[in-house]
């Protein structure tokens, strides 16, 4: 559903079409395995965050606790209608090197994020498939799954 309330606040049907989209691509792609990466948008502002989370959490279910998640939105800034391309670009970077991209600047823990954000320092992974979510506003969403060659 592309149902917009209000430009720049996160609103029900955006967690719907979030859940949705993730469902979709990790079932088409059969990609739901130990080697997963999710890459989400991260505006650093807490409904927004509260909302991907959630709608991480419907998507992916108990998985959802043992996916790493990051953003790397804080490192490069919105870049608009680039955003998208730059956040893939990490994305498979991230995957080449065997290394999950941090949140940065993650200062205050929020109970209602529970899943597995990566946390101002890089992990090391052997990521095979990976999730990079973009949305913008206006109820723009994509969700991409991208998977390293066998």
């Amino acid at each position: 559903p592309n149902v917009v309330l209000h430009l720049k606040i996160p609103c029900r049907s955006l967690h719907i079409s979030l859940t949705k989209s993730v469902r979709v691509v990790c079932l088409h792609g059969s990609i739901l395995s130990e080697n997963l990466w999710g890459y989400r948008v991260s505006s650093q502002r807490k409904s927004t965050d509260r909302t991907e989370s959630a709608a991480i959490l419907q998507a992916l279910g108990e998985s959802a606790a043992r996916i790493p998640i990051s953003s790397t939105k804080s490192l490069h800034g919105h870049l608009l209608g680039a955003s998208g391309a730059i956040e893939l670009a990490a994305t498979i970077a991230s995957m080449h090197r065997g290394k999950i991209a941090p949140t940065m600047g993650w200062q205050e823990p929020d109970d209602a994020i529970t899943i597995n954000v990566v946390k101002n320092v890089s992990q090391a992974a052997n990521i095979t498939h990976a999730l990079s979510a973009s949305y913008a506003f206006g109820g723009h969403n994509t969700v991409l799954a991208v998977s390293a060659p066998t």
